[in-house]
């Protein structure tokens, strides 16, 4: 088929675009995470060194993919050299390992984050232990069909030099582990339903932050739409052109997790500054039953010792925590509705 020529249109302002501001609202989230867990719970754990390590991800592939669309990445295949566009191809190649590592240890950072905010209960450990485990050995299973679905591997980028397998069956393998990790984000979405009630507060307040943590619901939807993409995208005519939606909905679905693993950590900042009229999580309280009153009684998990009590301020529950990572001067305040 003859290339029609005489179209200059080009998306890279679009792709640099979204890129970048949806970067820098990750990064605002990340580095007030890290301000709350080093400044103010003094407890950095797993889920934010995961968290750190996705975002890392981000940083990487989106200084790759403004490479990408800088040299013409989002611009018609015709209007384009071929030796451009098979340094694109191999850019848009190498940006998707880094997208795909991101998405996955995100949902870890996810996972981690509700194990700490959970009642210690055994059938939850176990399922949020499966869906990090499973997502992270989908994303090494999509990186290797990546490195192996061409012989030699630069035959993907430079057709000709080398055999492949057929297109239909690569894009099946990763419409599968893209509707896996949509029916993960989902799962961790939903599960905080499971506990949330347990929460000495407010029905508005257990319904904010179910809406926090509950947040992986558009990574769901960014994974949908994105194995949408994949289905439809049945050949390499215009190549460049066609995967500029599919980028744009990568970088979204690697944010959007980012954001659903820092907003609800991020409350500690709100409260400081915004004082108790802001939301406010305790920071990472576990508990396993409450007593016939409606008050969490004292727990002993292993980690941590938690003393919870009622003070004699109108208005106001203090609940004092001493762990190995709080000081014994950490009081956490939460307001209550007036009976």
């Amino acid at each position: 088929m003859p290339l029609p020529h005489g179209n200059d249109q080009n998306r890279g302002g679009y792709l640099l675009s979204v890129i970048w501001s949806q970067f820098a609202i990750s990064f605002s989230f990340v580095a007030l995470r890290f301000y709350c867990r080093i400044r103010v719970t003094r407890n950095v754990w797993w889920d934010d060194w995961c968290c750190l390590f996705a975002f890392i991800c981000i940083i990487a592939f989106s200084c790759i993919l403004s490479v990408y669309a800088h040299n013409g990445g989002a611009a018609h295949r015709w209007e384009l050299q071929p030796a451009q566009v098979s340094h694109l191809v191999e850019l848009n190649f190498v940006s998707q390992v880094f997208q795909v590592m991101s998405v996955a240890v995100g949902k870890i950072s996810v996972a981690l984050l509700i194990y700490r905010l959970q009642p210690a209960t055994k059938w939850r450990t176990w399922l949020l232990c499966f869906l990090s485990v499973s997502s992270l050995i989908i994303a090494f299973l999509v990186i290797i069909i990546f490195l192996v679905q061409c012989q030699p591997t630069s035959a993907l980028w430079r057709p000709g030099t080398g055999t492949c397998w057929d297109q239909t069956a690569t894009n099946d393998w990763i419409v599968a582990a893209g509707s896996y990790w949509a029916l993960v984000d989902l799962l961790l979405a939903l599960l905080p339903i499971t506990f949330l009630y347990k929460l000495q507060i407010s029905w508005k307040r257990k319904m904010v932050l179910g809406m926090l943590l509950g947040l992986g619901v558009f990574a769901a939807i960014c994974a949908a739409i994105k194995v949408a993409h994949i289905r439809t995208k049945t050949t390499d005519y215009d190549i460049t052109w066609d995967t500029t939606s599919l980028l744009v909905w990568n970088t979204t679905e690697a944010n959007v997790i980012i954001y659903a693993a820092c907003l609800p950590t991020v409350s500690e900042f709100l409260k400081r500054f915004l004082g108790n009229t802001a939301l406010y999580i305790a920071p990472y309280l576990r508990f396993t039953k409450l007593s016939s009153h409606g008050e969490r009684q004292a727990i002993n998990n292993g980690d941590q010792h938690v003393e919870l009590g009622s003070s004699t301020d109108e208005g106001t529950r203090m609940y004092h925590a001493k762990t190995r990572h709080w000081s014994d001067e950490d009081i956490i305040l939460q307001p209550v509705e007036a009976h």
